[in-house]
């Protein structure tokens, strides 16, 4: 969803806020977000960077389907 609004493939955020809003250390979220598919961490910068939209897509839940269409009907 963050990849959606900012119309981008790279986060603003570091895998350590990622890890702040799962409730997690930074190590786990690094090794939560490379098994995700089409996702990767930048070692320099440490922002996760998503390689493979559609992939990550299929591989999210049926909330992000609904989240997004509620989204664009608000939103427009």
């Amino acid at each position: 969803m963050t990849r959606d609004r900012a119309h981008s493939d790279d986060s603003m955020s570091r895998m350590s806020f990622l890890a702040f809003m799962l409730g997690v250390g930074a190590p786990v979220s690094t090794r939560a977000a490379s098994s995700c598919s089409g996702v990767t961490s930048s070692a320099t910068a440490g922002r996760p960077s998503c390689l493979n939209g559609r992939g990550l897509e299929a591989a999210s839940c049926a909330c992000y389907a609904a989240d997004k269409k509620t989204y664009m009907r608000i939103m427009g």
